[in-house]
């Protein structure tokens, strides 16, 4: 799921989807948070969230380079993924 102005994607629980990007990796596919992969995300307390791309490396490169350009990004707004996550926890 994208997240964008009018669909804003949960943010989940960095221990709970780990598991879950490993066994995407080793399957051949491709976990991220749309800037690192997943895997190599440092933890820092039991209750940090990530936002989670998974999916074959063609697709999530994509999505990545989508959501990470700096023209007119998936959200129909200007600017990019980060800024997206930004005004995302500002308003939580």
């Amino acid at each position: 799921m994208l997240h964008t102005i009018a669909h804003p994607s949960r943010m989940s629980l960095l221990y709970e989807i780990i598991p879950l990007a490993f066994l995407i990796e080793k399957a051949g596919g491709k976990a991220t948070d749309s800037t690192q992969p997943v895997l190599d995300i440092e933890i820092k307390g039991y209750m940090q969230k990530v936002n989670f791309i998974a999916g074959s490396k063609e697709d999530v490169d994509y999505i990545s380079e989508e959501l990470n350009s700096t023209a007119e990004n998936a959200s129909g707004k200007k600017g990019s993924y980060n800024d997206l996550l930004e005004m995302q926890k500002s308003q939580s």
